[in-house]
């Protein structure tokens, strides 16, 4: 009888064992793809402030033309505007 006890606890720990190495090789490739999608997070971060800046560079550069239609040769950059 203590035989077949142990016998099925070297099963049971061989079981827990095989579970546990597959745990940790989930969570090695989660780790891995949680630190690709920060990595892409922090690029689109850093792409999205990129273009807010242009975008009010734009604003700006359009803005100061805007209040200059009355003369337009002094709009910025001597750029033809739709507006005139």
């Amino acid at each position: 009888m203590a035989r077949l006890y142990i016998s099925k606890m070297k099963s049971e720990a061989k079981t827990l064992i095989q579970h546990c190495t597959q745990l940790e090789s989930s969570q090695a490739e989660n780790n891995k793809k949680l630190d690709e999608a920060e990595n892409q997070l922090s690029a689109c971060k850093l792409l999205i402030q990129q273009v807010h800046f242009s975008a009010l560079t734009l604003i700006k550069y359009f803005a100061v033309g805007l209040c200059h239609l009355d003369d337009p040769g002094s709009f910025p950059g001597n750029v033809s505007c739709s507006y005139m």
